[in-house]
């Protein structure tokens, strides 16, 4: 199942709901796939309004996908509507919950439910008198470095009981092939890249010969050591032996949609990104 693919859909379905609830059109800058922690999803504005995206966590989009698709990007969608309608200051309040009941259907909760154990950045466990804690490394470091934590209930001081072990499923690309129509790459395409390949190990990377840009940038956002990294240096064939693709070019791009096409009918994984 592509959830990034089904989570894009989701994002323009929830848009499109919103435009013909209220009868105008609602856009976004863009949607990207690099929360972490546990934290599902998120909507930032820039100050001057202009930029407007949806932020999604791509571990949790993967484990829980129905749930994201269904409560999470709605949301958040309904956090981009409340600003365009009605400035970005409007939070939990009664006209962000209007847009979730009227125009979604859905209860206008503040928090998810969702399981965040293979995701959290929390594993430090502390305990009190009444209750325990998990705490993230940070706070576990300030702690054996002097500083104290009490509990707000019980005021005993929180003693460290263990570290928890996460077993984190391992996702993984075994080949991925990366090419631009112009092959360039700029800084922000690259982390849009990192966002599409979310918590997937890349075993080996694949080029194409002459590619410019940061490349050093790339293999470090992917975590791919230059060893695991290869050109393909004719231009006019395609890398064989790949399991996945993304191909970045405009909507108009004949050459690299047929690219696109050919790979998919070798079982290829592809993600065409459109470039603005």
């Amino acid at each position: 199942m592509d959830t990034v693919k089904l989570a894009y859909a989701q994002v323009q379905a929830c848009l499109a709901q919103a435009g013909t609830h209220y009868g105008r059109e609602f856009w976004i800058s863009e949607v990207r796939f690099d929360l972490t922690g546990t934290t599902a999803g998120q909507f930032v504005c820039s100050r001057d309004q202009k930029r407007q995206r949806v932020r999604i966590n791509r571990v949790l989009l993967d484990a829980n996908a129905k749930e994201m698709l269904d409560t999470i990007i709605p949301h958040e969608v309904a956090h981009l509507v409340a600003c365009q309608l009605y400035g970005p200051s409007i939070g939990h309040g009664p006209k962000w919950r209007a847009i979730m009941t009227d125009c979604y259907g859905l209860p206008p909760d503040r928090c998810h439910n969702l399981d965040t154990s293979i995701s959290s950045s929390r594993p430090f466990l502390y305990r009190c008198r009444c209750n325990t804690f998990e705490l993230s490394k940070r706070m576990h470091n300030s702690i054996q470095r002097g500083s104290t934590r009490r509990c707000s209930n019980c005021k005993h001081t929180l003693e460290f009981s263990h570290e928890t072990v996460i077993e984190k499923p391992v996702l993984r690309m075994e080949s991925l092939f990366v090419a631009a129509s112009d092959n360039n790459l700029s800084p922000d395409e690259i982390q849009r890249l990192t966002g599409l390949v979310g918590n997937h190990q890349v075993d080996n990377l694949v080029l194409p010969a002459g590619l410019t840009g940061p490349k050093r940038r790339l293999l470090k956002a992917l975590s791919v050591p230059a060893s695991s990294c290869r050109e393909h240096a004719r231009t006019d064939t395609l890398p064989g032996g790949l399991t996945h693709a993304i191909l970045l070019a405009s909507r108009n791009d004949a050459r690299m949609k047929r690219a696109a096409s050919v790979l998919r009918g070798l079982g290829v994984k592809v993600r065409f990104v459109e470039r603005g």
